[in-house]
């Protein structure tokens, strides 16, 4: 009758006493007796509450008879990193990443994701810039004494999750002008792309697969 057993580790007391719980759960054993219903058939498919980990870091598997349980992850191995969005998971038979040990530090070396309460800065000098996957979430800083541009790439160039979102500033004298490429949207009030002024400042905010908006101290191109 071990799946009676677990059974009654499944019921919440709900205000009862442990005895009242354990009268109602004996009844119905009783009852369901009496029908002659095999209740170890009847509750093959339950499983007791798996509860908390006993440990920090233990991850939730399958075992080998297909129940659940809690365990420390295997050691060794690597981790598969996503190619766009997501989480890195776990591949294959001992290949859980032990690299992973800093959210901050790994998730940001390997995508530019984790921790973002500090801003990460991104200098750009030359004339044109088009952003890459770790821009994500940086302060882009343009310099340049002429005009010069920061290019947003389509998807399929550069897949930003959405809700991305990148600070551009111009530092420099040159007006910084924001582009999108071939099949980007860029949506802005009144369609401004340029920054007003030297240390003007604009957020792009990635809204869907090549739709971005584009806020901040903008003016529309002469």
């Amino acid at each position: 009758m071990s799946k009676i057993n677990e059974l009654q580790g499944l019921v919440g007391t709900g205000g009862l006493s442990q005895q009242q719980v354990s009268n109602i759960v004996k009844d119905s054993i009783d009852a369901a007796i009496e029908k002659g219903i095999d209740l170890d058939t009847e509750l093959a498919g339950y499983e007791p509450s798996l509860g908390n980990p006993s440990s920090n870091g233990h991850i939730l598997y399958s075992t080998s008879a297909g129940e659940r349980s809690w365990g420390a992850p295997p050691a060794g191995g690597t981790m598969t990193w996503p190619a766009s969005a997501g989480i890195a998971i776990y591949a294959g038979s001992n290949q859980w990443g032990t690299s992973i040990t800093n959210n901050s530090t790994n998730w940001n070396t390997a995508y530019g994701w984790g921790n973002h309460k500090v801003m990460d800065i991104n200098t750009q000098t030359g004339s044109t810039y088009t952003l890459v996957l770790t821009d994500a979430h940086k302060l882009i800083i343009r310099s340049n004494s002429s005009a010069n541009t920061v290019t947003v790439p389509t998807n399929n160039s550069v897949a930003f999750p959405i809700g991305t979102q990148i600070t551009v500033v111009q530092v420099g004298t040159g007006t910084t002008s924001i582009a999108a490429a071939g099949g980007v949207t860029i949506n802005s009030a009144d369609g401004a792309l340029d920054l007003r002024v030297r240390y003007s400042t604009c957020s792009l905010v990635k809204t869907a697969t090549d739709t971005w908006l584009l806020i901040g101290d903008m003016e529309v191109p002469e």
